[in-house]
């Protein structure tokens, strides 16, 4: 009976030994398991994140595209309105040309025409020394008739 004994009290003590080997095997299985499940939140919490950030790099890279397309269309429509300035200019400088060149013949024709002028009034002179010579007045003696009607007047 005492080897019984003895038996029951080993068997005992390797169950005993047994269930806190499986209690133990049980604890670090939970362990692990809370550890994985903690891991798998550490992981999710980080992939969450980034694609977070890469949701925002990719927002702040349609902004900047749409900024861009937007300076992109200021740039042509300032080119086309620069371009729209320098043939509205050059449409302007052709008129002024032309109007200069028209004022240069009008300057011409009038400068001819004073000329002319000038000519007839040299012509009506001498047709007015002609009559007065045909009269037979002269400058000198019509100042001369003038100072003796005057002294005879008196």
């Amino acid at each position: 009976m005492e080897g019984l004994l003895v038996i029951t009290s080993i068997l005992m003590n390797l169950a005993t030994i047994l269930s806190v080997i499986l209690l133990l095997r049980s604890e670090q299985r939970k362990k692990r398991k809370w550890e994985e499940e903690k891991h798998k939140e550490l992981v999710q919490t980080i992939v969450s994140q980034k694609e977070q950030e890469y949701e925002r790099e990719r927002q702040l890279e349609a902004r900047f595209g749409q900024i861009r397309e937007v300076y992109d269309c200021e740039i042509e429509e300032i080119k086309m309105s620069v371009e729209d300035h320098k043939k509205e200019q050059a449409v302007e400088i052709e008129k002024l040309k032309s109007s200069i060149e028209k004022l240069h013949l009008m300057v011409d024709n009038l400068s001819r025409d004073i000329s002319k002028i000038g000519e007839d009034i040299s012509k009506i002179q001498g047709f007015v020394r002609e009559v007065y010579e045909f009269m037979g007045y002269t400058k000198g003696e019509t100042n001369a008739r003038k100072r003796t009607t005057k002294s005879a007047n008196k």
